[in-house]
């Protein structure tokens, strides 16, 4: 069963950064087709560590990268929203520096014992728990804000484009 998740998991990384690829190579000047871009090796790069977590003996570690690669992945998502589907950034400069800056500082979080504490061992189980620390609020509402956010801009857009 671990070869079948194995191939599954590669076929669908692959499948990811070739579709990434397919659309930056397309037009590279792109705003929109960046991010995408971007998204795509995020998410390849979250699926992989999410893998990794669950098969590893330094689980805290890799449990921690994925919530690092979640906030990227969520960021990206949100900036993607904004822009779709133009060729240049909406956001005003100092706007995307302040979500880049919040974003990294959650990262940073994300990968410290204020996030996750430590793994708590269950008895008749492989896989552990996550022992949570207070900074797993922080990560949880910026992930809910990019993630509603977008949504909210994308469906925003759908319905002004559905009156033209």
């Amino acid at each position: 069963m671990t070869k079948v998740v194995l191939i599954i998991l590669l076929v669908s990384l692959l499948a990811n950064i070739l579709l990434g690829l397919l659309v930056i190579a397309r037009d590279s000047t792109s705003a929109t087709n960046r991010l995408f871009f971007l998204l795509m090796a995020t998410m390849s790069a979250w699926s992989f560590v999410n893998y990794l977590s669950f098969r590893n003996t330094d689980a805290l570690f890799y449990a921690r990268l994925v919530l690092c690669f979640a906030v990227a992945f969520a960021c990206l998502f949100f900036f993607f929203a904004l822009t779709f589907p133009s060729k240049k950034s909406t956001l005003s400069r100092r706007s995307f520096f302040l979500f880049i800056g919040w974003s990294l500082v959650v990262m940073a979080l994300t990968l410290t014992p204020f996030t996750f504490r430590h793994i708590q061992t269950i008895s008749n189980s492989s896989v552990g728990r996550p022992v949570v620390g207070p900074a797993i609020v922080l990560f949880g509402l910026t992930v809910v804000f990019y993630d509603i956010g977008g949504l909210f801009i994308l469906a925003r857009k759908k319905l002004l484009l559905s009156r033209i």
